[in-house]
């Protein structure tokens, strides 16, 4: 798993977009990630090889690690059996193999999100168009309402995190109107990409 740093931006003052910027760039292209086999993210995501969401959660990580799964087959795109049926939380770590990698934490919430922002964007831009089942996040900043109610910036900090799982067969290759396109294969597993 990654190592935390900590950044502390409070302390440094508040990061500007430049800062934000630099941020997401020396996650995406500079760090090596043990999860990937010692790879950056611009590699993963140019080998196609696993899927990933990006997240961020003020919530202790012991906790988020059971509750991300379902944020990630909560809302689209989602991956489902080939018969339809969701993946529970459980499911998705043994059977499909996704696991929760912390990028960093910030003492700022809109840092954070920021920096979850621009992953997103370089994940969505890369090959020049969204790649569904590649690509599995959605907006940016969207924690649930019972944690941003809770959360006190004086207590907590911001976590930007990644769920990844390998990809072991996908059709990326074919155009959207082919119905093979929608099915691929995560960890062995056989797999419907719910667009």
């Amino acid at each position: 798993m990654a190592t935390i740093h900590a950044n502390l931006d409070m302390a440094r003052g508040w990061m500007d977009q430049t800062k934000v910027d630099n941020e997401v760039q020396r996650l995406w292209s500079t760090r090596r990630y043990d999860v990937f086999g010692d790879l950056t993210l611009t590699e993963v995501v140019e080998s196609m090889a696993f899927s990933i969401y990006f997240g961020t959660t003020s919530r202790i990580r012991s906790e988020e690690a059971f509750t991300v799964f379902g944020r990630l087959f909560g809302k689209g795109p989602i991956l489902v059996r080939p018969n339809g049926r969701h993946f529970t939380a459980k499911e998705a770590e043994d059977e499909l193999g996704f696991v929760c990698v912390d990028l960093d934490v910030y003492s700022l919430n809109n840092t954070a999100c920021g920096v979850e922002k621009g992953l997103q964007q370089k994940l969505s831009g890369h090959h020049g168009r969204t790649i569904k089942g590649l690509q599995l996040h959605r907006r940016a900043g969207a924690g649930n309402n019972k944690e941003k109610k809770n959360y006190d910036p004086t207590k907590h900090c911001t976590y930007v995190f990644m769920t990844v799982a390998r990809i072991t067969a996908h059709n990326f290759h074919l155009p959207d109107s082919d119905d093979r396109r929608w099915d691929m294969e995560v960890n062995g597993v056989q797999v419907r990409i719910k667009p």
